[in-house]
Order: structure tokens, then sequence, then C-alpha cells
């Protein structure tokens, strides 16, 4: 299966929605039909912070995708 991030539009297969799950992304069954990929700060939007969330969305079209989950500075 095929996922791409609602939020980023990063891409990524995988062979199940578990595998997908046990790789950081949030997808159904497991979580909501919003399909989010491992990296995307998720958390901001449910928490309010809609405008961190930007931020760092901004950040990653100037200098690229992270390869690894970085925490926020809030």
């Amino acid at each position: 299966m095929k996922l791409k991030c609602e939020c980023c539009g990063f891409e990524q297969e995988f062979e199940d929605d578990i595998q997908a799950f046990n790789a950081g992304w949030d997808c159904p069954p497991q979580f909501t039909g919003y399909v989010c990929c491992d990296l995307c700060p998720g958390s901001f939007v449910v928490l309010g912070l809609t405008y961190k969330h930007k931020e760092v969305h901004e950040r990653w079209d100037r200098e690229g995708r992270p390869a690894e989950f970085e925490p926020p500075k809030i």
C-alpha cells in the first residue's frame, strides 16, 4: 500500500497498515481518516498551535525534509 501524507505530500510504500503504523505514520484504520507521515508535527494541529505547524513546514521548504523526527521548539 502506498500512503501520501495529507500534510506535506511525502509518499512511502508499505506492505500493510501495521507496517505503516510501526514506521510512525498515522493511518487508517489505526487512526482517523487523516493520513500523516512520521515527521509531520500533526500534534500541533491537535493542540491548536497551527502557527507552529506552519513554521516547521516553512523551514522544511527552505532546508529540506529532515531524515528523522526533530522535536519542535515550543
